[in-house]
């Protein structure tokens, strides 16, 4: 699989993100820094499970319409 890649303006905004969510939920604050590098940890080491996730909702999605689509085929069928 090809290595997840964000723009520069994406990292700095999900770093923010993780930041304010450690804030939020346990009064942690983290550094750009530190966000940074749990963002790298993140992207790197469970990245692929979201994508994958992702990629069999996308599948199941496609197959429910194709079978919709045969299934109004099969209607005009002679």
């Amino acid at each position: 699989m090809a290595r997840i890649q964000f723009t520069e303006a994406e990292r700095e905004d999900l770093a923010r993100q993780l930041q304010d969510f450690l804030l939020e939920e346990s009064g942690q604050e983290l550094g750009r820094f530190e966000a940074d590098a749990l963002l790298t940890f993140i992207t790197e080491e469970m990245g692929g499970a979201f994508y994958n996730q992702g990629v069999r909702d996308a599948r199941a999605v496609l197959q429910a319409k194709l079978a919709d689509i045969d299934d109004a085929l099969e209607e005009i069928v002679i």
